[in-house]
């Protein structure tokens, strides 16, 4: 059986940071910022009329909600990257090969030398990003496979495949 689409994706430290803001979603960094402006502008309100013990607490909640919502995801993407090339063992990485067939979708990694298959009906939607296109499996996991990758297929037939493949 021919595979429809093939598509790579090597998990660099950007690609990593991609697929983690993603995972946050929009929605939540959009909550995130709101409410580090609403929590920095009630502290510089809070300092200016002389209560500043609640200030201080309030730009440490700022501090907290900035943290949570913008550094973990770049240290996650770090960790992972450092984790990889520990596992390669400092070896220059290796793109990740995607083959979507009709029935399933085969990675395989030539470094770890593992091979898995996944079923369409495993994949909860398809997220896409500047450089990548993320299908989404339970637990916030996520495959990814870089936009200008294919070598079979386009990335436009791709999108309306997995579409209508996670549709189903």
């Amino acid at each position: 059986m021919e595979a429809k689409f093939i598509g790579h994706c090597t998990q660099t430290e950007q690609n990593l940071r991609e697929m983690q803001f993603a995972a946050l979603g929009k929605l939540r960094l959009c909550i995130y910022s709101a409410a580090i402006i609403f929590v920095a502008l009630t502290s510089a309100l809070l300092f200016a009329n002389g209560t500043s013990d609640t200030a201080v607490l309030l730009a440490a909640m700022c501090v907290i909600l900035l943290l949570v919502g913008f550094v973990r995801p770049i240290l996650a993407a770090r960790q992972q990257f450092k984790r990889n090339e520990i596992i390669t063992e400092n070896n220059p990485l290796s793109p990740t090969e995607l083959r979507f067939y009709d029935d399933h979708v085969a990675t395989s990694n030539p470094i770890t030398e593992k091979q898995q298959n996944f079923k369409y009906s495993q994949f909860k939607k398809l997220k896409k990003t500047k450089h990548l296109y993320l299908l989404k499996l339970p637990q916030q996991l996520y495959l990814m496979i870089e936009r200008k990758s294919f070598t079979e297929g386009t990335p436009k037939e791709f999108e309306a495949f997995i579409k209508e493949k996670i549709k189903k």
